[in-house]
């Protein structure tokens, strides 16, 4: 199912369970990604409302009167909770996307858990500035609303104006977000965005700047922790002046920690056959109310010349910076001693600025809260993160910005790659600074016809 439309998705996944199917819903709809999906053994059909010119338009099955008064829909058919009605895809932020398959009491299941943790009723209406493929998204802008007989707004607005207009449009209560996008909104003017009566984010760490600064606009966050793989494991909620530190468990969830602090999790959401307690790689500090610390990944955290040091911290510290739009941090291989070095990437607040005056601003703001081995020794400039739609962002598409440049500045280069025949594949270099579209295929940007001549 690849449906920008959340009717469209709601109509097509519940269509296809009726039927006795199981759906797929892709990491993105970039095309190439989905006709991989598409070539794979067991998918008999492709359900969308793109400009695809085959299989099966949704929106053909659906008539301009489809949200008319009519007669009431049948009573659909239970389906069992052992059965697996999806599949998923991790968000490939730490490696390739892995597909998860979701049973429906682990899916459906989590919905209803989420709509009576939250108390969602049917008089709520949800706007989401997340895509419904992603299991974040497809939990809290379709599932959830239809578990508690709620609405969901149909379009995914991402600008911070546009948010505010469509959420105004269709009298929207519930915003569901990312912190990337949540970000965006803290421009807006006192009185511009709608009184949300929730607001949730999940994806990433939320920044305690973009909350604090969220509740002076009278807007409390909830925050949901989990992954594809495990679905929602807790949640914390950020209120107006009051940044809350620790995590509650979803109802059912119970979190334990082994001696090294690796969370253990008992989860009804978990997959049936995962090992109980699944371990997972997160490290946390519990409590004895049953709540806990979240302290970071397993994999986050780096000895560099003898200092400790969290990714996660490092980049929390960067979009704290006032003169930052966004930022990334990874971990990358480093000749010699040291094995691996720090690299950020960050993109300006502001259009215009001087790229070297930013990076020495940025590099003293790290300085402020680390030694100096600590701060990223690669620290890059970029008009814009690689982002994925849910906001997410592949490592190996971050450490692409750092890969060795291509020609001198003003220059190209060519250079052949294969011939076959009559046909002849060339790789062709530009400069970095030549504009471009990034285009539908990763790493295949859409250039400008002196790049093709």
């Amino acid at each position: 199912v690849v449906c920008g439309d959340r009717y469209h998705v709601a109509v097509a996944a519940l269509a296809a369970w009726q039927r006795g199917h199981a759906v797929a819903l892709p990491p993105n709809a970039a095309p190439e990604t989905v006709r991989a999906l598409r070539r794979r053994g067991g998918v008999v059909a492709l359900l969308h409302d793109t400009d695809t010119p085959d299989e099966f338009d949704v929106r053909a099955w659906l008539p301009a009167a489809e949200l008319s008064d009519g007669p009431g829909p049948e009573v659909l058919a239970a389906i069992d909770g052992a059965r697996v009605i999806a599949t998923v895809y991790t968000s490939g932020s730490t490696g390739a996307h892995q597909a998860c398959p979701k049973t429906a009491a682990q899916l459906l299941g989590e919905a209803a858990t989420l709509a009576g943790c939250f108390g969602v009723t049917a008089a709520r209406r949800v706007v989401a500035t997340v895509p419904p493929h992603h299991l974040y998204g497809l939990l809290f802008s379709v599932l959830m609303p239809l578990a508690a007989g709620a609405s969901f707004v149909r379009e995914t607005p991402l600008h911070a104006e546009t948010v505010a207009a469509t959420a105004r449009r269709h009298a929207a209560d519930l915003l569901v977000s990312v912190p990337i996008h949540l970000r965006s909104l803290t421009v807006l003017d006192p009185g511009e965005l709608p009184a949300f009566a929730a607001v949730f984010s999940s994806g990433a760490a939320l920044p305690s700047e973009t909350a604090a600064a969220l509740g002076g606009l009278g807007l409390a966050v909830t925050e949901i922790y989990g992954a594809s793989e495990t679905g929602g494991i807790a949640w914390r909620r950020h209120l107006p002046g009051a940044l809350e530190a620790t995590w509650a468990p979803l109802p059912g969830v119970v979190v334990e920690a082994d001696a090294s602090g690796r969370l253990l999790l008992r989860s009804p959401f978990l997959p049936p056959d995962a090992a109980v307690p699944f371990a997972c790689e997160d490290v946390i500090e519990t409590l004895t109310d049953g709540r806990f610390v979240l302290l970071g990944r397993r994999d986050g955290v780096l000895k560099i010349g003898g200092k400790r040091v969290a990714l996660a911290e490092v980049e929390q510290r960067l979009l704290a910076q006032p003169w930052l739009a966004d930022a990334a941090v990874a971990a990358s291989a480093a000749p010699g001693p040291r094995g691996q070095e720090i690299v950020a990437a960050v993109v300006a607040r502001e259009a215009g600025v001087d790229a070297a005056e930013l990076v020495a601003r940025v590099r003293h703001g790290l300085l402020q809260w680390f030694d100096p081995v600590v701060v990223p020794r690669k620290l890059k400039v970029v008009p814009r993160l690689p982002r994925e739609a849910n906001g997410k962002l592949m490592r190996s598409r971050l450490l692409a910005l750092f890969e060795r440049p291509g020609p001198a500045r003003g220059e190209f280069g060519v250079r052949e790659l294969a011939r076959v025949g009559e046909a002849h594949r060339f790789a062709v270099q530009v400069p970095a600074e030549l504009g471009f579209f990034r285009g539908h295929f990763d790493g295949y940007p859409v250039l400008p016809g002196v790049a093709q001549v």
